[in-house]
């Protein structure tokens, strides 16, 4: 699905891609399409100009949603309180990154703010598995995860049977990409320091098998 709004010097689009698609995969189709169709249409406009394609090499990319980033920070923020939980302790299961600036990422030719609100490893059965001890040690592990799988992490909200994320990424990586890597890497993690934990609380298949992704942008 997708709008677009046309001048003399560039094209708008807006597109909802599924949770697999990438933003450099969908510009790299549309841009090889459009450059195609209007070479066969216009093969002179192309002479006279000295060119073999009519689009410049880079792009500009932004998510864009019901709410914005600072919205969704107010909301990821909220969570702990939200949910009931009050009191000195839980100011633990909350992580700002204090080095996080949008863009992100430095791209060749583009500039991407690609920026997602992700709930992550919902424990089975709603378990009650993380707590203000894990916190720390889970949001630095996190932050590793993010910049290994191309995408980096602004804040993240725990509670003790699921986590809320906000991550920007670069465009060739897609939001599914950025659960799986959350999802599995986490498990493995949990598994490895905290089995105490899971074998106390029963929960060895820590995670469920979904995630929700939406993104942030004006």
């Amino acid at each position: 699905m997708s709008t677009n709004q046309f001048n003399h010097s560039h094209l708008r689009l807006l597109l909802s891609l599924k949770p697999e698609q990438t933003i450099s995969r969908a510009v790299k189709m549309l841009k090889g399409n459009l450059s195609r169709q209007f070479g066969r249409a216009f093969p002179d406009q192309l002479k006279r100009h000295q060119t073999r394609t009519p689009l410049a090499e880079g792009y500009f990319a932004r998510s864009s949603g019901k709410v914005n980033l600072e919205l969704a920070r107010k909301y990821i923020d909220a969570q702990t309180s939200h949910h009931g939980y009050k009191g000195a302790w839980t100011k633990a299961l909350k992580y700002r990154n204090p080095a996080f600036k949008s863009p992100a990422f430095q791209l060749p030719h583009s500039v991407c703010m690609l920026d997602y609100h992700l709930v992550v490893f919902v424990t089975k059965s709603r378990t009650a598995v993380f707590d203000e001890t894990i916190a720390p040690r889970l949001f630095q592990y996190v932050m590793a995860v993010g910049i290994k799988h191309g995408f980096v992490v602004d804040r993240i909200s725990l509670l003790p049977d699921h986590i809320h994320l906000i991550i920007e990424a670069i465009p060739s990586v897609s939001i599914n990409d950025c659960a799986l890597a959350l999802l599995n890497n986490t498990q493995q993690w949990m598994e490895k320091r905290y089995w105490g934990v899971l074998k106390e609380t029963g929960a060895w298949d820590v995670r469920q098998p979904s995630f929700y992704a939406g993104t942030v942008g004006e």
